[in-house]
């Protein structure tokens, strides 16, 4: 969410608009405080920390390491949010990492959960999917 902040917060209006709730799941590798997180999202630290991680650990690894990790904890989170009846369906969004991130999530979850995924990587996008 360090680099699409402004869009996660376009798309959080438009889904609260029409009566929704909304929880935020930050996949972001750099520790970050995003201003559009608020009570009830998930933080970064909090995905990194249910794979067992910090992100500081997080961020000295490679790049695919590191995903690897905010896989492990976002797929933890989200399936936790699933079970506790609080997720409905789920939108992932991103460039290349974001994408990734998200496919592999969405990908983890029951099949009759609606998901969609938003990416400015349309070329891996069709490859991760």
């Amino acid at each position: 969410m360090n680099t699409k902040e402004i869009e996660g917060l376009y798309i959080r209006d438009q889904i609260e608009k029409f009566g929704h709730k909304t929880i935020f799941i930050d996949v972001s590798l750099r520790k970050y405080k995003p201003k559009i997180l608020r009570t009830g999202d998930i933080s970064n630290e909090a995905v990194v920390k249910e794979a067992g991680s910090s992100i500081e650990e997080v961020e000295k690894l490679e790049r695919m390491p590191a995903i690897d990790i905010m896989v492990k904890g976002a797929i933890k989170v989200a399936q936790d949010l699933y079970s506790k009846g609080k997720l409905d369906g789920i939108i992932g969004y991103g460039g290349s990492m974001g994408e990734s991130i998200a496919s592999m999530v969405e990908k983890s979850l029951q099949l009759e959960v609606p998901k969609v995924l938003v990416t400015t990587s349309l070329s891996l996008a069709a490859g991760s999917v």
